[in-house]
């Protein structure tokens, strides 16, 4: 997230939809992505060297962020969701976490802040919870229906919860009096402190919403400016003069209106299609709980269907806690080969009883390689050109079926299977491959793939980025060894390791010979092919055990554990005699380079690490002095 770094990590981290930023000791902002810019409603440059406090105000600052800052800069890792509002009222939930950033190992200089807009989900549990209680309300209407024919207790509890449920003042139940010209309050709900409506009577042809709902058999909505002087008298009557909205709904009873259910409400109240569709249903279950004959008939088919909306937000819940659970699980992961195993897990338990295969493309994106697979026999995947180039121009985010030629690639007719990318911002890195769909594919398992799939590549990414900043701190760029914070460390585990097992190490510095003359003879380009030339030997001449560092300029440095000064000698004598026959090829020029090295040894030249550095760099400048192109070995240490 630097503002000056790698332009493909600068690229990766600004295609991130995750608002990251980067904040020091002072509260100050270092560096921010596109996405918290855009978040924020600023430019880069209003947000950089500007401090937390100036973008999100004292209030904000004091009273949550401080507090957490001032946690991970003691080394804490913090994770928490909140709820933030921003400038046109909209509130939005996020996941926010705090990394510590540890300079050199030791201490926190900075904070890395990364939240992820969670809204989405947080709605959808919403109504699933709301959903979850309408279901609920609709269960206890249904047992009032099934353990009670008294027409009082019915109506009244369809009443109660059609207002519970639809957050609605008053509702109420009218029956239609046998001459068909009145209407009579037999039953009421009413969520405030009101006067009774029960037992007013009022004419049908006085109320042109009376006359709607019972001529036509349907549902009826109005405001309360829409609402004739009659209909207005008869709320004044009914003790509701702040009626605002009105919904009234037709009750039949073997094929005749039986009564109308009004639902009033004192706010201007919009009814979604779910919610007429809900009050319309009770309105045919409370007619049909009046029909003995046909009462348990109705009840076994609502109760059938109930059962199956609540084993579906079952099957729900259970799929978000399972995605949930390997996002957790991923965040975590240091390698990709668990970053894999996570993903076989997960999916066996999202989609038990399919084989499948996560296939990888490689970083040339020639070729699908096969990370994990589950079940038995898996199918051999064999890519084309073809199919690559087809991976590689797919557009959003689809499932493409095998069987059905949607997909464009090769494919086996004997294993039907579906396809899903797995794609960043803007490649697919990688595919999803089950086996034996479900033809054709349930909206409710397509939308399952495409969220499992979602959640794995941004996981995935996010891991790659994390790997790529490991090795940026510790890597050398231009000769891609071990950089000198690495070697602090490295060396400092094998001094204990050699302490601990009473062994030796030898360590060697070494540095190219006249450099700055042949940068100022060759170029400077030169020089840097030289220096990679040079590292490229070094790597290939040296043990597995042993650590090869570019300590800076050109000079590098040998740990070779295990290693006496005479062996540490003899062993950068072989390096000193083969970088001299190495030839350094420059713009189809042949270059030759040679070097001059100090060693030492742990314990023989010093009890601690810098001071081992210290005796090998006295004797690289013996070998300097004495005439270059010669290995020197470091004087013993007084006693």
């Amino acid at each position: 997230m630097s503002e000056q770094g790698n332009p493909k990590y600068d690229f990766i981290v600004n295609s991130s939809k995750e608002y990251m930023s980067l904040i020091d000791r002072n509260y100050v902002y270092e560096a921010v992505n596109d996405a918290y810019c855009r978040s924020q409603g600023k430019t880069r440059s209003e947000i950089l060297g500007k401090s937390v406090l100036e973008v999100w105000g004292e209030d904000v600052f004091q009273s949550s962020i401080k507090q957490r800052l001032d946690l991970c800069f003691l080394g804490e890792e913090i994770r928490y969701e909140d709820r933030f509002s921003f400038g046109n009222d909209e509130e939005r939930y996020f996941d926010v976490s705090y990394y510590p950033y540890f300079e050199n190992g030791k201490e926190v200089t900075h904070v890395a802040v990364i939240s992820r807009d969670v809204t989405g989900d947080i709605l959808s549990e919403k109504e699933l919870q709301r959903t979850i209680y309408r279901v609920l309300s609709l269960t206890r209407i249904l047992d009032a229906v099934s353990s009670s024919l008294d027409q009082d207790t019915i109506l009244s509890v369809v009443c109660k919860e059609l207002s519970l449920t639809l957050n609605i003042n008053r509702v109420f139940f009218a029956i239609l009096l046998d001459d068909k010209a009145f209407l009579q309050i037999i039953t009421e709900y009413c969520s405030e402190s009101r006067s009774s409506a029960m037992g007013v009577v009022f004419p049908v042809k006085d109320s042109p919403m009376a006359e709607f709902v019972l001529n036509r058999r349907t549902s009826y909505f109005a405001n309360m400016g829409e609402m004739g002087e009659q209909e207005k008298l008869i709320a004044v009557k009914i003790g509701w003069e702040r009626i605002s909205s009105v919904m009234a709904v037709p009750v039949l009873v073997n094929g005749d209106v039986y009564g109308v259910i009004s639902l009033c409400t004192s706010e201007k109240h919009i009814y979604s299609p779910e919610e007429i569709s809900m009050v319309e249903s009770l309105a045919t279950i409370a007619g049909q709980s009046l029909e003995n004959m046909h009462l348990y008939k109705t009840l076994q088919g609502v109760n059938e269907n109930l059962t199956k909306s609540i084993e579906l937000l079952k099957q729900r819940n259970l799929v978000s806690t399972l995605l949930s659970q390997m996002n957790d699980d991923l965040q975590i992961c240091d390698s990709f080969q668990d970053a894999y195993a996570i993903a076989s897990f997960f999916t066996q338990e999202l989609f038990p009883g399919y084989q499948g295969q996560l296939l990888m493309l490689n970083e040339e994106r020639t070729l699908l390689e096969s990370v994990s697979s589950w079940g038995d026999p898996i199918p051999k995947l064999t890519s084309t050109s073809t199919d690559i180039h087809l991976i590689n121009n797919w557009e959003g985010r689809h499932l493409y079926l095998e069987h059905s030629n949607r997909s464009g690639v090769n494919h086996d007719p004997q294993y039907p299977n579906v396809w899903v990318p797995l794609k960043t911002q803007r490649d697919v890195i990688g595919i999803l491959r089950l086996y034996n769909p479900p033809d054709p594919i349930p909206d409710e398992w397509e939308q399952r793939m495409l969220s499992f799939t979602e959640r794995l590549s941004l996981s995935l990414a996010n891991l790659t980025l994390r790997q790529k900043l490991k090795i940026q701190s510790i890597q050398d760029p231009l000769t891609g060894l071990y950089n000198r914070r690495y070697l602090d460390d490295a060396l400092d585990r094998e001094v204990k390791l050699a302490i601990r097992h009473q062994r030796k190490i030898g360590l060697v510095m070494m540095d190219i010979d006249h450099f700055k003359h042949f940068n100022d003879t060759y170029g400077h380009d030169a020089g840097d092919e030289a220096l990679r030339s040079l590292s490229k030997f070094l790597k290939s001449h040296v043990r597995s055990s042993d650590i090869v560092c570019r300590y800076g300029g050109e000079e590098f440095i040998l740990v070779l554990p295990e290693s006496s000064i005479e062996g540490s000698f003899n062993r950068a004598e072989e390096l000193r005699r083969g970088i001299s026959e190495l030839r350094v090829e420059y713009q189809q020029e042949i270059l030759s380079i040679s070097v001059s090295a100090g060693v030492a040894t742990f314990p023989q030249n010093g009890e601690r690490a810098d001071l081992v550095i210290q005796a090998a760099d006295a004797a690289l400048y013996r070998a300097k002095r004495e005439g270059r192109n010669r290995i020197v070995i470091a004087e013993p240490r007084s006693v």
